[in-house]
């Protein structure tokens, strides 16, 4: 608004100055991607942990960690799986996970396993006598046990570790068949029934032998120096966030090619069998 000069004989006018706003094209477009930012705020959550899951699985894959499974050594960084975990709106999570690796228990295989023993809905009162005394040395589980018994997780020990298991499990003896007594199944302590149980190896028990050098296992450190490059990646990937808030551009990030989608009840129902079992070490 423009004011004319005062000029003489003409009434001294009041004025008031309103601000005008223009809406430019520009304008118009900023208050839009505003709107869509509570959107963009939930996914970016997303694509930042999937980001940082599939850069994490890229230097595990370069630092190498070959494991053992079932007297083989595996790449496991190579199989892992990369999903989101579905729980309530605004808390989504994302998960990497390897898929369980299944084989038989024998007497080729005995000798160097221990076994821990995990109630299903399917399971007969007389398995929780076999999880109240885990872990069992392989040699010395007295009842056949079918896969709807139980589920087997199955680590791998060295001789003078499985020696200690049976020591420890014939030192209860007598309390150990009492308790399957009460629990409708009798049994012989220091017999073994194997008959092809089916277990499923811990390969997260390996990955630890394999980081730390536990139990006579070579050391090679592969998750310690990926994380460390993974914390310095972390505000790179940040500036992407902010980028991405204001444009709305997913292709800022790299993001795995297959994502998966997976109910988080499956993962959380295996935290209590995790307290349950040592991280360390199959001896109690």
């Amino acid at each position: 608004m423009r004011i004319s000069p005062k000029k003489k004989g003409v009434p001294k006018a009041k004025v008031s100055t309103v601000p005008v706003i223009y809406w430019t094209a520009d304008t118009i477009k900023n208050i839009g991607q505003m709107i869509q930012w509570p959107m963009r705020a939930e996914k970016a959550r997303q694509l930042f942990l999937l980001d940082l899951s599939a850069f994490l699985v890229e230097k595990l894959e370069e630092k190498g960690g070959r494991i053992k499974f079932n007297d083989e050594e595996i790449d496991y960084e190579k199989n892992m799986h990369i999903g989101i975990l579905e729980e309530e709106k605004g808390f989504d999570s994302v998960a990497m996970w390897l898929d369980e690796k299944k084989f038989k228990i024998n007497e080729k295989t005995a000798d160097n396993n221990a076994l821990y023993f995990r109630v299903k809905d399917t399971s007969p009162d007389w398995v929780w006598a076999l999880v109240e005394n885990n872990p069992w040395p392989a040699t010395m589980v007295p009842v056949p046990v079918s896969a709807s018994d139980a589920t087997v997780i199955s680590r791998n020990i060295r001789k003078d570790e499985r020696e200690r298991l049976e020591a420890s499990i014939m030192e209860r003896k007598s309390d150990i068949e009492a308790d399957f007594e009460s629990k409708g199944m009798s049994v012989k302590i220091g017999s073994s029934v194997l008959h092809g149980i089916d277990a499923y190896e811990d390969i997260g028990f390996n990955v630890l032998r394999k980081e730390l050098g536990m139990d006579g296992t070579k050391q090679q450190a592969h998750w310690r120096p990926a994380l460390k490059e993974m914390e310095k990646y972390v505000p790179e990937l940040l500036r992407r966030v902010n980028e991405y808030m204001l444009t709305g551009n997913e292709s800022l990030f790299n993001l795995p090619k297959d994502v998966e989608s997976v109910d988080v009840k499956s993962f959380k129902s295996g935290e209590g069998f995790m307290k349950e079992i040592k991280a360390i070490s199959p001896m109690k």
